[in-house]
């Protein structure tokens, strides 16, 4: 893999490139979006063991960072979820670029499918397929969550609503009232008609999640549960940064 900077002047973006092991008569290549937070933390080896699979089976592949995460510029606090879809756009041009490919397809894990999605309905074409990972349907309920967590850091009860005025600091990461804002606004089912590639999704929760999502897509998505830890999640009850076989293979069948 090869590491690398992308983007311009003070919006530069951090990646990583795995280029196919094998060659093929039409290039593909996909970008992987990843979780935000800890979440982020916590499934950044499977993302990379996604990446070398794709690649072994003949996928050039781009993971990144988000605007204001990881190594990539500028503070989180300065970040927006439509900023991060438009780095998920670039990291597509990077990557066409870098690897000469025909056609590339976006995957993208948790908050990552979701904007993921959200670029493919906003800006038909952009990418060629999209897979959606365990990804956030509901950005209040999502919120909610994060809410919880947060405050139970904090040793108080979990908050009713978020305080508009207020930064919450979810394990280390500042969530602003800003991207809290956007956040909350995400509607899953709202993009569905939007959609002008069919989606892929693999469910990893339970076969009610599966069925919810079955229902939400009707027939423009493939939907498939595979039971397998929440490995987005730092949990007590299995091995931090454990790999999903199952799940790894199934979204790398993606691509025969």
């Amino acid at each position: 893999m090869t590491p690398m900077f992308f983007g311009t002047g003070a919006h530069r973006l951090f990646g990583m490139y795995a280029p196919a092991h094998a060659g093929r008569a039409q290039r593909r290549a996909v970008v992987l979006c990843p979780a935000w937070g800890d979440e982020y933390l916590s499934a950044h080896r499977a993302m990379r063991q996604l990446a070398h699979q794709l690649a072994g089976v003949g996928v050039d592949v781009l993971r990144f960072d988000y605007y204001g995460t990881g190594d990539s510029a500028g503070e989180l606090h300065e970040a927006t979820l439509a900023g991060w879809q438009d780095d998920i756009e670039r990291a597509i041009g990077e990557l066409r670029d870098t690897a000469g490919a025909e056609r590339v397809g976006v995957i993208g894990l948790r908050l990552g499918a979701s904007l993921a999605a959200s670029l493919v309905a906003r800006k038909p074409g952009i990418a060629d397929s999209l897979g959606l990972w365990d990804p956030v349907c509901s950005g209040e309920a999502y919120l909610r969550e994060l809410e919880r967590i947060a405050s139970q850091g904090a040793g108080a009860p979990a908050p009713e609503h978020r305080a508009a005025e207020g930064t919450l600091e979810i394990d280390g990461f500042a969530l602003t009232p800003a991207l809290a804002g956007e956040i909350e606004a995400i509607d899953l089912r709202a993009l569905v008609p939007k959609l002008a590639v069919p989606a892929r999704i693999v469910v990893s929760g339970s076969e009610v999640a599966c069925r919810d999502l079955r229902a939400m897509f009707a027939e423009g998505a493939e939907v498939e549960c595979i039971p397998s830890p929440p490995i987005w999640l730092n949990d007590a009850n299995f091995r931090p940064g454990a790999v999903p076989v199952d799940v790894l293979r199934r979204i790398t069948a993606w691509f025969p």
